[in-house]
């Protein structure tokens, strides 16, 4: 199996939206919907829940009926973060998507700083004179 890093972001997304400190049953659920995931077979997506789990992400369980995402981590929230904008996401992508994942959480991260303190700049010049 090939890592996906977008179905990962796609899992913590979900994650984010249904999870509110009920278990959800990811695996054996109609509730991930998104279309193009469709052909992606159970164990594909129980690999990258796993994977997810690992890195740190989520925290989850797994039985014979299924796995269950029981949260996002502190970490996964800060994944979300810069994850969760396109445009970061996709930059980071080219930058180091070949690379491990602990490259590619930093170019992420860097291009969410760079990001945001573009939007804190134009929004409040005032506080970056000089800079």
């Amino acid at each position: 199996m090939k890592r996906d890093l977008d179905l990962i972001r796609e899992i913590v997304l979900f994650a984010e939206t249904e999870c509110d400190g009920i278990n959800i049953p990811l695996v054996n659920s109609s509730k991930f919907q998104n279309p193009k995931y469709h052909s992606v077979t159970w164990a594909i997506l129980r690999e990258h829940i796993e994977l997810a789990e690992e890195h740190g992400l989520l925290q989850t369980s797994h039985h014979s009926g299924g796995s269950h995402i029981h949260r996002l981590t502190w970490a996964g929230h800060d994944f979300l973060i810069n994850a969760r904008a396109s445009t970061v996401w996709e930059a980071a992508k080219k930058v180091a998507g070949h690379l491990t994942f602990d490259v590619f959480l930093t170019a992420l991260t860097r291009f969410g700083t760079e990001t945001g303190l573009a939007l804190l700049k134009s929004q409040f010049p005032e506080l970056f004179n000089g800079s």
